[in-house]
């Protein structure tokens, strides 16, 4: 007999490939209406390229929506500071958001949203542990009975760089043969002084206590983390994102999840069907088109191109195909154990029931028979 996860699995299998073909569509989308149209949409995404910031970069959400005279707004423009707090609760009404896992598992675990996933999108990221120069550390199993730097951010919510940060650092003593009972961890005050105060980095205090040395070694990702090595001229002891053991785990940012409100999802599903529908055809359009979609996300999220190639490599365009994939269950379902077991959330999330395939299989039958088309390209 089946058990939940099982059963879970087998209907994103069936998603994955494609095989739900003569599933009856419960919501029949027309093109120039839904039903009961709701005044506005939030849609909030991450500060790092998704297939949510090209949508909106190229304006194909706010012209998919105004079509049908729906207002989409985004929370980064938002000067409401309880709104642009969203991103981090999830219990906003008629709010879309691709962002990292950990919030949203937090958010759901701590009973502040009531969300459905509807999608998750995978993009790999680049991760290390740095050290300062010629101190001989290299691979995991170098870190025995060294001081790692964890973050430590006042005030509430969950602190998602302490969390991907033990998380990294959790990995890769497992994979060395090395217990976390034979490390220490050192907290490191995200408001320290950093080497360069003309820097705006959330990791220039590690930086800081790594060259003061009062840690050994510091967890460290994206573009940032090439470019503190390259200022400080750290070393690199192991670089997680570059062994395939490690691969599969989801940081923070790799693993990103699709969530809307619950009960929007059920009042309406054909909305959620359509804006399923326009980011799938932004993500095939992105396949196609790997420069403008690296031009338009750099421009969208002010970030230099060069910097998003090195963090997330040059094939991020093909990064962005929201799905719903067993190894994003298995992946998530990880996740979920990590941050229960280290007290980062404070209860169990029943991932199977969290997730809602049904969108997104419709959606793609409404790619299949030709509808949501994207609107012309805008020049980035």
């Amino acid at each position: 007999m089946l058990n939940a996860d099982s059963l879970c699995l087998a209907r994103i299998l069936l998603i994955d490939m494609n095989v739900i073909k003569s599933t009856p569509m419960s919501v029949e989308l027309a093109s120039s209406e839904f039903c009961g149209l709701p005044p506005q949409l939030w849609v909030a995404r991450c500060a790092f390229p998704s297939v949510t910031a090209l949508a909106l970069q190229q304006r194909w959400i706010h012209d998919g929506f105004a079509r049908q005279g729906v207002r989409v707004a985004t929370l980064q423009q938002t000067d409401d500071a309880q709104l642009r707090v969203q991103p981090v609760y999830h219990n906003l009404r008629g709010l879309f958001h691709e962002g990292g896992n950990v919030p949203a598992l937090w958010a759901c675990a701590n009973g502040y949203a009531n969300t459905a996933i509807v999608g998750m999108t995978w993009m790999d990221e680049y991760q290390a542990l740095l050290v300062r120069p010629n101190e001989g550390m290299l691979g995991p199993g170098c870190l025995r009975g060294k001081r790692l730097g964890l973050s430590c951010a006042l005030g509430n919510g969950i602190d998602v760089r302490r969390a991907t940060a033990l998380r990294g650092y959790s990995e890769t003593l497992a994979l060395g043969g090395v217990d976390i009972d034979e490390v220490h961890f050192v907290d490191i005050i995200k408001d320290e002084a950093a080497p360069d105060a003309s820097r705006d980095c959330a990791q220039d205090a590690g930086v800081a206590a790594l060259l003061a040395g009062r840690i050994d070694a510091l967890y460290a990702r994206g573009a940032t983390a090439r470019q503190l090595k390259r200022l400080y001229g750290l070393e690199v002891a192991f670089e997680l994102s570059a062994n395939k053991a490690l691969r599969a785990c989801a940081d923070n940012a790799t693993l990103r999840v699709l969530t809307v409100d619950r009960e929007f999802l059920a009042e309406h599903s054909d909305i959620v069907v359509h804006y399923l529908a326009v980011l799938l055809q932004a993500a095939r359009w992105a396949e196609a088109h790997a420069k403008e979609t690296r031009r338009a996300l750099s421009a969208y999220l002010n970030k230099d191109t060069t910097a998003l190639v090195s963090a997330h490599g040059r094939h991020l365009h093909r990064s962005l195909r929201v799905q719903l994939l067993p190894k994003h269950l298995r992946a998530l379902v990880e996740q979920k154990e990590f941050l229960l077991k280290w007290g980062f959330i404070a209860a169990d999330v029943d991932v199977t029931e969290w997730i809602f395939p049904q969108p997104l299989l419709q959606a793609q039958q409404l790619l299949a028979r030709g509808g949501a088309q994207l609107p012309e390209v805008v020049a980035a």
